[in-house]
């Protein structure tokens, strides 16, 4: 089998790459009847050279720039502002909770809904960070030769848990925390000379607390392992369920625990395709995927190539509720009832079943926030935002 040549420079970039991309599928949407948008006015300033992110909460949406952090109402009046220091801010959201990060500033910042919960800064580079609804910080780290993971509590001032990867080879990639604090899932990406695949993915999982780890004959706490032949994976907890998606397919891991015994992990589903994933989204209870260009690799042949630009709608149990052809997508946000895309100026909103909801049409370059309000949603520009409404309702 011909091997890929991957250096350790090489794998940095793609784990900060993918950390980037992981991190800014935070956008929610929670209804959506209209049938189009148009402008309803309440703008939003901000410097041109800021880089914005959004999330919507509720009915409130976080603002986030290098400068600082505001909470907005539906009327896009601030209920608190924070600042902040990032150059290239990239955020991860779960929930109420958002984490703001920079790798050459090496500090992390978590808000909640009521406004900061703690910052966190570190003595080595920050590669990928994650945060849970209940606001327990995970990070990886660079340390010397090798890695350090980490996990972080609002009420305690040091790291809870720590884990090195010291492992010629190996690479983790991508961490996160159950929403119950009690297990850390951890991608680690194999290279080694003598393995099956040209790359191979172990994902673990262990216990936070030693009272826990006590269950278990690893001294780590492991309890639990999965492998990914083939491809290099993230992960993210949903709920009791651990999703890890690749660049061909998505799995998706239960955990049951049983009284003070042993949490089991099992395998629940999985999608694999043919084609390359463009674009992906999880929300609370829905996975969205969009398909790319057909995937040319040995493994990618067992699967059916389906056509480029499908949007395909999953609930957690992994069933297909709905599908929807696109005419191309480089926007995709999703929330509690259906999915925007965006192709250029135009934004579609289709509900879970691939029915379309609504539509706009931009004059600028924008991406789409959908709010709580079913009528209405946050159009994102350069220089400013403002508030989209029903057409039909403001004329």
């Amino acid at each position: 089998m011909k091997r890929l040549r991957i250096t350790k420079e090489r794998v940095i970039v793609a784990i900060v790459l993918i950390a980037v991309v992981a991190a800014v599928r935070v956008v929610s949407l929670q209804s959506a009847t209209p049938t189009v948008l148009a402008d309803a006015g309440t703008y939003i300033e901000y410097d041109d050279n800021s880089k914005v992110l959004f999330h919507s909460a509720g009915s409130d949406v976080f603002c986030c720039t290098k400068d600082g952090v505001r909470l907005l109402n539906a009327n896009g009046e601030a209920k608190w502002e924070e600042i902040v220091n990032l150059q290239a801010p990239v955020m991860y959201a779960t929930d109420d909770v958002i984490a703001l990060g920079c790798s050459n500033t090496r500090r992390v910042y978590v808000f909640g809904i009521t406004g900061k919960m703690f910052e966190r800064r570190f003595d080595a580079s920050l590669l990928s960070f994650a945060v849970n609804g209940k606001g327990m910080l995970t990070v990886i780290l660079r340390s010397g030769d090798g890695f350090r993971v980490e996990i972080h509590k609002p009420e305690q001032s040091g790291a809870v848990w720590r884990y090195f990867v010291n492992t010629e080879n190996i690479y983790p990639v991508s961490a996160d925390v159950s929403e119950d604090g009690r297990v850390v899932a951890l991608s680690l990406l194999d290279l080694t000379p003598n393995a099956y695949a040209a790359m191979t993915t172990h994902i673990s999982f262990m216990y936070i607390q030693k009272n826990d780890a006590l269950l278990t004959s690893d001294a780590d706490g492991k309890f639990a392992g999965h492998v990914l032949e083939g491809d290099m994976a993230t992960v993210r907890f949903v709920g009791e369920r651990l999703i890890a998606t690749t660049d061909t397919g998505v799995h998706c891991y239960t955990l049951n625990a049983f009284g003070n015994f042993e949490t089991v992990v099992e395998s629940s589903w999985h999608a694999n395709y043919g084609n390359k994933i463009s674009q992906l989204a999880i929300g609370h209870d829905t996975i969205a995927v969009v398909l790319g260009e057909p995937n040319t690799s040995i493994s990618a042949q067992e699967s059916e190539t389906e056509p480029v630009d499908l949007l395909k709608i999953y609930n957690m149990k992994g069933q297909l509720t709905g599908t929807y052809q696109t005419a191309g997508v480089d926007h995709l946000s999703i929330g509690a009832k259906g999915v925007v895309v965006g192709s250029g100026r135009l934004f579609v909103c289709v509900d879970k079943k691939g029915n379309r909801a609504w539509s706009y049409g931009a004059r600028q370059d924008i991406s789409v926030v959908a709010l709580s309000d079913i009528k209405t949603a946050l159009a994102v520009g350069a220089t400013e935002s403002w508030l989209l409404g029903n057409k039909e309702s403001d004329h």
